[in-house]
């Protein structure tokens, strides 16, 4: 299948788009077409077994939309017919989804449906971060020189909402030499001196991605059917979609914490 004329920048908002079916195997480009038929300018195109469904959605009072969707049967390639229609304003706008690092089609094949997907923002409580970053402050004068031996590293650490505080980062006494490498060995702890430290206090917005299905059937072509809401857990944080031999994955990802170690985990 082919669209005619895709290539010219102008367009016409109101006007038809040509769908040409052309032999397989051969150039496109040149192919004569054994039969055509035509759907709204702008309209997506999905393959659903031998149909082949064209969906076209138009902002109608944000934030709903108006979707128009066309049901062709090509059983019969040569005769492409229109079995089935629906305008609704019940269903998410087809496209694709731009949010945050989410970017994907909005309407996927899933068996014998059209899946559309939105997504929203979903904002939890508030938690409160202390950060306390500890350095090294001070700088030998003898760098560089054999034996000169110093101090380097730095570590933060955070303590969420008065939890067990966790760090990252360490301090080493270092010694170097004229002719190699200088050599280091990690404190086991933090310096006796030689280091500064700064404290803070932020508060931040837990919010998370929550993704919305809705379905719509066509099992039945002459008559396609809006089925219910499907939502991830609002305690969840949605973050990928993969569709795969007519079924749809949801990355999902949720806090855990974990027996004597206070760094926040996702599973």
């Amino acid at each position: 299948m082919k669209e005619p004329n895709w290539y010219y920048w102008w367009w016409d908002p109101n006007g038809p788009k040509t769908v040409e079916i052309v032999p397989r195997g051969g150039d496109v480009d040149v192919a004569q077409p054994v039969a055509s038929f035509e759907v709204p300018e702008g309209a997506e195109l999905f393959q659903v077994g031998d149909e082949m469904v064209s969906v076209k959605s138009v902002p109608n009072g944000w934030p709903n939309y108006e979707t128009t969707v066309q049901v062709f049967d090509l059983s019969d390639p040569t005769n492409p017919t229109q079995v089935g229609s629906l305008v609704t304003t019940e269903l998410p706008a087809a496209g694709n989804l731009y949010f945050g690092d989410i970017y994907g089609p909005a309407v996927r094949v899933v068996g014998d449906s059209l899946v559309f997907t939105s997504i929203e923002s979903v904002w939890g409580e508030p938690f409160h971060v202390n950060t306390c970053w500890k350095y090294v402050s001070t700088t030998a004068d003898c760098l560089g020189e054999e034996g000169c031996t110093y101090d380097v590293g730095e570590r933060t650490c955070y303590e969420i909402d008065g939890k067990a505080p966790y760090c990252v980062g360490g301090f080493a006494s270092c010694t170097d030499h004229e002719d190699a490498e200088s050599s280091c060995a990690p404190y086991p702890g933090d310096p006796s001196s030689n280091t500064s430290s700064y404290c803070y206090d932020t508060s931040h917005g837990r919010v998370r991605t929550r993704y919305s299905f809705e379905a719509l059937d066509l099992s039945d072509p002459t008559n396609p059917k809006i089925g219910g809401v499907l939502q991830t857990p609002v305690e969840d944080h949605a973050v990928r979609l993969l569709d795969d031999d007519g079924s749809l994955y949801v990355t999902l990802k949720r806090p855990v914490e974990l027996p004597l170690d206070p760094r926040p985990y996702a599973q």
